[in-house]
């Protein structure tokens, strides 16, 4: 009976120690996963080249204001006042430079096109959405006697109010 009770109390030791084994193997495999690459990147070969990070380009934004406009557009149907300011968003310093350089110009450029808008158009985005970029066009065409463009990344409406 005692060979019993040892039997029995190594048999409790053991299955304790196999429990604690296991235990601390999940604790050290969910530890260490935690950390871990995904398991493919484990099989990879370094035979591939260390690719370096790209440094984060770092883009200063550059704007002009534009002064605002009011622009009385007609129709055979509507008559309707327009009240509207806008920045531009610049790519460069040099077209900043050129755009205030010949800043009326830039002014009545944007002024004819504000001008050719039907007053029917001005609730539906998508039509904004076409002014916006047709005024990016004309702002960005070379102005004479400068022979480069502008380089203008968007046109932003900062107020738009109609009448």
């Amino acid at each position: 009976m005692d060979k019993e009770k040892k039997s029995a109390g190594f048999g409790k030791t053991l299955m304790v120690a196999l429990v604690g084994l296991c235990v601390g193997a999940g604790g050290f495999w969910f530890y260490t996963q935690s950390n871990a690459k995904p398991i493919a990147a484990l099989f990879e070969t370094s035979a591939k080249p260390v690719e370096e990070a790209a440094p984060a380009l770092q883009y200063e934004p550059i704007f002009l204001d534009i002064d605002p406009f009011t622009v009385t557009l007609r129709n055979s149907m509507e008559s309707r006042v327009v009240y509207t300011s806008m920045t531009l968003r610049i790519a460069d310093e040099n077209s900043k430079t050129r755009l205030m350089k010949y800043l009326p110009v830039v002014r009545s450029r944007i002024l004819t096109e504000l001008n050719n808008m039907d007053p029917s158009a001005l609730s539906d985005r998508a039509e904004l959405d076409k002014l916006r970029e047709r005024i990016k066009v004309t702002v960005a065409a070379p102005i004479s006697p400068e022979p480069n463009p502008q380089r203008v990344d968007e046109v932003l409406l900062t107020s738009f109010m109609v009448q």
